[in-house]
């Protein structure tokens, strides 16, 4: 493979063969085929294009490597020439000139531009100053201008409170006529104040959807008058009225339950319910207006994570703890940290009080890094002590699975109240304090945890899971199933309501004790054997169209216990064939959610989008990211 008189041979002609006739470069490179090691053996024309701009063969050649074999390392240098001319150098210059001083047209338009700016600055968090810099003007600024797009600070910022205000009038369409259910909770951002509320309902599949309605500043304002205020602002801004609102979900503060129970008494103060004083009621929508009553939740993931700090109270435990936090952090030295990083590949970490899970992850940590801690003569525990320490890491490990499978935005009531009891059998089956002072605790708290009748209502049409309601808590559960069922009817003639549920999915869990598991749910089937359920509709010669409405749901109800556990279909594959009396209020009720994790996360994205560089953002600037960056699915459609 003798190389031209005059002119470098690249290194990549070190990878082929040339063939005995000439015509072709053989790929000698080792590929794996079958398990075995063989030769790639690709062919590759030497002969070189007669036009100006025909590829040569090294370029050839090296495209093959890097589509093939990119792992090959190809030197940078070029094999000496045997000769050179002047004219040929010339040349090569003159040609090296030429491609670089070509131009190159693009296929853009303005709305694809304007975009493209407005995902930069929600998704990626690009400041609005970096579109009128030197270095992006000077690689897009032609572009801009041609396509009429202003790159200054206020242009973009104006585009991005545009592009929000849009995707909010579309948010409006979405939701009007549905019946909705609201997460609500507060964070503090650099001695700011912010309240953020989402919203769930059903979408036109059938599947839960989850919005961002807005993220304000409360103006250190927390009192239960101020947030009544402000949430009914929100929903005034978004056209939902407050009978949409068939639940919010808050955590445990005692201004947030005072909130609700305010909207709810202003409500009736508006004379709502004056209307119809007296006398039987023959209209829907004096029945439902009845009937507009904001029940409320607490979050279920918080209410878990307190029932675990319960069980660290406990004396033997909380000491336990604080000598494995001790190690932790001793281990956290400079000096033992670089130690554990190089011989281990991780080090120790520290639990937080506001992290769920964090105790058992320190936990955790310290067991893995046991042999390499013990070695360094980090504060060590006895033997006894060691082996409380693994007794704490598999008690902790249970409610932190179920703390991850309880965060997920596809979880169902029915799959939420499954792995509440779920967690509550087993774990006095791990023996020791912290396992029954967690339980205990979750015990305690499930009183006021599941004192909801609409929880109860979509844990009930839900055939896998409705065994776990009580007797009591199923004739609560059919009341407001009704309840919501007169609610749609109610808005019917205004509205159009979503009736039905269409695809099929379900809440999944990924439990590592699938033996625990499967005990748990032959429990429940036992349960659905034992329990006989009657209904027996009400009768009267002469009713009225709530009445008789009434009276049909009632007796289609039945039609709805015979999908069961051995039906073995999920609430979303079960709806469809329910009676249709029952299927809407069953779709949308199933919409509930029992966290409000999705807040949480909204606040994670507020420290990216505040962060301390960002201080002085507007509030409305900083709400148009926030909602564009929950609300908007780049690249495609919402």
């Amino acid at each position: 493979m003798a190389s031209q008189r005059g002119k470098p041979r690249s290194a990549v002609f070190n990878f082929f063969e040339l063939s005995e006739d000439g015509e072709h470069y053989i790929c000698q490179c080792s590929v794996e085929k079958d398990g075995q090691e063989s030769i790639c053996g690709t062919k590759i024309s030497a002969n070189v294009g007669s036009a100006r701009n025909a590829p040569s063969r090294a370029s050839n050649l090296k495209r093959h490597m890097s589509r093939l074999h990119p792992k090959e390392e190809i030197a940078d240098t070029t094999l000496a020439p045997t000769s050179s001319s002047k004219k040929g150098d010339a040349s090569k210059h003159d040609a090296f000139k030429s491609f670089f001083g070509q131009k190159i047209s693009v296929s853009m338009t303005g709305e694809n531009f304007r975009r493209y700016i407005v995902e930069m600055v929600a998704k990626e968090g690009i400041p609005l100053s970096f579109f009128s810099s030197s270095a992006f003007i000077g690689l897009n600024g032609e572009m801009a201008r041609k396509l009429g797009v202003a790159l200054s600070r206020d242009s973009v910022r104006n585009l991005v409170i545009e592009s929000a205000t849009l995707r909010k009038e579309e948010l409006v369409e979405h939701v009007r006529g549905r019946f909705v259910f609201l997460k609500m909770d507060a964070c503090t951002r650099q001695r700011v104040n912010y309240f953020a509320i989402n919203l769930q309902f059903v979408g036109n599949e059938g599947t839960p959807v989850i919005r961002t309605l807005a993220v304000r500043d409360t103006q250190a304002q927390h009192t239960n008058e101020y947030l009544q205020k402000l949430i009914s602002d929100i929903l005034e801004e978004f056209q939902i009225r407050k009978d949409q609102v068939l639940l919010v979900v808050t955590d445990n503060a005692s201004n947030m339950i005072s909130t609700i129970r305010k909207l709810n008494t202003t409500d009736v103060a508006d004379g709502d319910e004056a209307q119809a004083d007296d006398g039987d009621v023959d209209d829907f929508a004096d029945a439902a207006a009845r009937m507009t009553k904001i029940h409320h939740m607490r979050c279920a993931v918080h209410t878990l994570q307190l029932a675990v700090r319960d069980g660290l109270k406990e004396p033997q435990t909380a000491s336990l703890v604080s000598k494995v936090r001790n190690m932790a952090t001793a281990a956290r030295a400079p000096k033992l940290h670089a130690i554990l990083q190089r011989r281990a590949g991780k080090g120790a970490i520290i639990d937080q009080a506001t992290r769920w899970g964090s105790t058992f992850l320190m936990i955790e940590r310290v067991l893995e890094l046991k042999p390499f801690l013990v070695e360094m003569a980090v504060p060590d525990l006895t033997d006894e002590e060691w082996e409380g320490v693994h007794q704490l890491a598999s008690v902790l490990k249970r409610p932190f699975l179920a703390t991850k499978v309880l965060q997920s935005d596809n979880l169902t009531p029915g799959a939420f109240l499954k792995e509440w009891k779920a967690l509550i059998y087993h774990l006095p089956r791990l023996g020791g304090e912290l396992a029954a002072g967690i339980a205990g605790s979750m015990l305690r708290r499930e009183a006021t945890l599941l004192d909801n009748d609409v929880l109860m209502a979509a844990v009930y049409v839900d055939p896998k899971y409705r065994v776990m309601l009580t007797e009591a808590q199923t004739a609560r559960a059919k009341e407001a199933l009704y309840e919501v069922a007169v609610r749609i009817n109610g808005v019917a003639d205004r509205e159009d309501v979503p009736t039905a549920i269409q695809d099929t999915a379900s809440s999944s869990s990924n439990n590592e004790d699938e033996e625990a598991e499967t005990s748990f749910e032959k429990h429940l089937d036992v349960q659905e054997k034992s329990k006989r359920r009657r209904v027996e509709p009400a009768v009267a010669e002469r009713l009225s169209a709530v009445e008789n409405f009434r009276r049909d749901f009632y007796t289609a109800l039945p039609e709805v216990e015979i999908i069961n556990r051995e039906s073995n279909v999920t609430v979303i594959e079960a709806i469809p064939r329910y009676p249709e009396l029952v299927r809407a209020a069953a779709s949308a009720v199933t919409a509930l959610p029992c966290t409000q994790v999705s807040v949480e996360r909204l606040f994670s994205a507020l420290r990216f989008i505040r962060s301390d560089l960002r201080g002085s953002m507007k509030t409305d600037l900083l709400e148009a990211i926030l909602f564009l960056r929950t609300n908007t699915f780049f690249g495609k459609d919402c």
